[in-house]
């Protein structure tokens, strides 16, 4: 059984760490997830771009009325490159999950078969000075991308919510 779990913005360092050190971490994941199950990880803007293995049984956490399961999620490796949604999407147009990534995932079947043919065909990095350049690389989007609703939100304050070239308010 193959699990995609989400990353926030603010886990996506702690997914790194966890590739340089080896150490797993605790992750939100479905109810049914069992130890030993594969997990792709997915990071904001990026994609799937780190995979691991389910290391521990489920836990029930409870927040804000409810249960949220958890467990340890360990051997994390960044591949070569990531698989991005766009990339996803094409190869993948009957799969729901790439068009609405808001919430982990189990995938089985024909999905999961594709999906892992896909995955082997891409070379795994692992510890050291491959790993800490793929590290440098997803730090570098990251920072790309910070501030950019910041900077979005002032320029339509700016112009009133229209274009500034064509006065457009769509």
């Amino acid at each position: 059984m193959l699990h995609i779990l989400l990353a926030a913005k603010t886990e996506v360092d702690g997914v790194l760490k966890a590739v340089e050190s080896g150490e797993p971490v605790r992750w939100i994941v479905p109810k049914k997830t069992q130890a030993g199950d594969r997990t792709l990880l997915y990071l904001p803007g990026m994609g799937l771009a780190a995979h691991g293995v389910v290391r521990s049984e489920t836990r029930v956490r409870r927040q804000a009325g409810y249960g949220r399961y958890t467990a340890m999620v360990g051997e994390i490796k960044l591949p070569s490159s990531p698989l991005s949604l766009d990339f996803l999407r094409q190869k993948h147009p009957d799969w729901k999950w790439p068009f609405h990534p808001q919430s982990f995932t189990t995938i089985e079947g024909p999905i999961e078969d594709r999906l892992e043919k896909l995955l082997k065909s891409r070379s795994t990095t692992t510890n050291g000075s491959e790993a800490i350049t793929e590290r440098d690389r997803i730090i570098a989007e990251i920072n790309q991308r910070r501030g950019q609703s910041k900077f979005r939100t002032a320029l339509l304050n700016a112009y009133g919510g229209r274009c500034a070239i064509s006065g457009c308010d769509a």
